[in-house]
């Protein structure tokens, strides 16, 4: 099975964060779930998925954040 990434454009996980933080909920992710996956962020974005997602803001928006998986960081 292929993997695709489940990075979406800067700005929606940016809107992901924001309304979590507006609403006081969690952020539910599936990061780090293979090595593919984190080939691709590093091409992209030349730094690893968790380094991109604190990158964007994701961490300070929202109040908790849960990472499930979080093999490959």
């Amino acid at each position: 099975m292929k993997y695709f990434s489940a990075f979406l454009v800067e700005a929606e996980k940016s809107f992901a964060a924001k309304a979590a933080q507006k609403m006081n909920l969690p952020v539910h992710l599936h990061l780090g779930q293979s090595t593919e996956e984190y080939d691709t962020i590093m091409q992209q974005h030349k730094c690893s998925p968790f380094a991109f997602l604190e990158e964007i803001g994701v961490f300070e928006q929202s109040p908790s954040c849960l990472l499930a998986h979080a093999i490959y960081m």
